[in-house]
């Protein structure tokens, strides 16, 4: 074929391409339908709602303040998913409608329509479906009419993503469902070790295996992961029972209490067979077997260990008033009054404030390295029955905090207990070196 032949029939391609469309857009107008909503309902007044596509059909139901899933499976629905799809019905509006007496319905994909939506109200009104079709040639809209109506309906485009939702899109997928503000107690067994926390007060703490303050940062991590958590895929095997899924023996439990509630809550989680990504989870309450993203278990399989809070010493240095060192033979005292810090001990003074900053900065950060016993019968082993030092913080509304004893150093640890408790630590030494030895070294030159 010649180049000049090539041409010609590109020209006439185009041609017949610029007739085709002008063709179409002539049928489409703006008339007085261009800019009505398709609907005049307000979000609060409907009641249900039925997606149909072919056989398949997906219906929400408004049961109380929640919507609920009823058709093909009866679950609770995604809230926010279905609350924003009514929405966008209530939203929907004519862009343009067709010049046609008597359409064709298929040839605008709505006989049969690609899919079809019934709106019921509260007050018992079935409204006219609205069947959606293809799109126009330019793309920019979407073809639907009213059931009971003859004329043809441009509508926008993203219409068609909005309301083209399956079952999964619309169902609750939360895994357990709980009030992270009230729990009160929260149980994890796993590969990595077994542990309770249990919230006292402001503070969490570890009860099992090992008591102290917990990590309020990673029973955070812990509590955001299970509430974040959502279903991979809903699965049938809750109708086979917890046998095929590995949850009669599940490789990690979670029990949560809250707060005013009689029944705790459980999780169960068992690996999926050939499915390296994912876990069967189950949970109490709960809508039978689903699959978790192993992502939840990693999150949940911790050793106890890193949830302890490490901190000797909990504290904001704004709260604190008074910083005490005592000595066996002389006791250091600096107090705040206003903004200034001033020597009390052994003698009045104008202290150091940059210097006492930075001891209570080194003090908030202190951890211990590692728990050496928690009996409280060694204390003269650790030369902790006649300490080298104790530090006592009091806070600006009267109260202080445990008193730390500092005994003796070997093998790079420092040995050191929270009064009135028994548990002993092992520190950095390095500590030392920042504790003042006499009051000179906190006082400020010339005061």
């Amino acid at each position: 074929m010649s180049t000049r032949t090539t041409l010609i029939l590109f020209v006439i391609l185009i041609i017949l391409a610029g007739l085709y469309y002008l063709s179409e857009h002539r049928r489409e107008k703006p008339s007085g339908e261009a800019g009505k909503r398709v609907y005049s309902f307000t979000q609060d007044a409907v009641m249900e709602v039925s997606l149909n596509r072919g056989d398949e059909r997906l219906t929400m139901k408004r049961e109380g303040d929640e919507w609920t899933l009823v058709d093909p499976i009866r679950a609770r629905g995604d809230q926010t998913a279905i609350s924003y799809l009514v929405s966008v019905l209530t939203r929907a509006t004519i862009e343009r409608t067709l010049e046609e007496s008597s359409p064709n319905l298929k040839e605008f994909g709505l006989d049969p329509p690609a899919l079809q939506v019934r709106v019921t109200l509260k007050n018992g009104a079935f409204l006219s479906p609205l069947l959606l079709g293809t799109k126009n040639p330019s793309g920019s809209f979407l073809y639907a009419k009213l059931k009971d109506q003859p004329a043809i309906l441009l509508l926008p485009e993203a219409l068609e993503r909005d309301l083209n939702k399956t079952a999964y899109d619309l169902r609750d997928k939360t895994v357990l469902a709980f009030d992270r503000d009230k729990v009160e107690k929260l149980e994890v067994s796993s590969p990595a070790g077994e542990f309770t926390l249990a919230r006292q007060g402001k503070e969490w703490w570890l009860l099992t295996p090992i008591k102290g303050r917990a990590d309020e940062r990673q029973v955070d991590r812990l509590l955001w992961s299970l509430k974040d958590a959502r279903v991979k895929e809903f699965t049938v095997a809750d109708k086979r029972g917890l046998t095929p899924s590995g949850l009669d023996r599940p490789s990690l439990t979670v029990r949560i209490w809250e707060q005013g509630e009689k029944r705790h809550k459980v999780l169960l989680m068992a690996k999926a067979a050939k499915r390296p990504d994912a876990f069967y989870a189950k949970a109490d309450p709960g809508e039978g077997i689903v699959m978790v993203e192993a992502r939840l278990f990693d999150d949940l399989n911790t050793n106890p260990s890193t949830l302890q809070d490490r901190r000797l010493l909990a504290f904001e240095t704004i709260d604190i008033k008074t910083l005490a060192f005592r000595y066996p033979d002389r006791a250091i005292v600096v107090e705040k009054t206003g903004d200034t810090w001033k020597l009390k001990t052994p003698e009045d003074g104008e202290a150091r404030a940059g210097k006492v900053s930075a001891l209570l900065f080194s003090l908030k950060d202190l951890e211990f390295q590692a728990i050496v016993t928690e009996k409280g019968d060694e204390l003269k082993r650790y030369s902790l029955d006649k300490p080298k030092m104790e530090i006592t913080l009091t806070k600006t509304n009267g109260t202080s905090l445990p008193t730390l004893l500092l005994g003796k150093t070997e093998e790079e640890k420092l040995y050191a207990k929270l009064k009135p408790f028994s548990t002993i630590y092992a520190i950095n030494p390095k500590l030392l070196d920042e504790l003042p030895q006499t009051a000179e070294a906190l006082r400020q030159e010339g005061k």
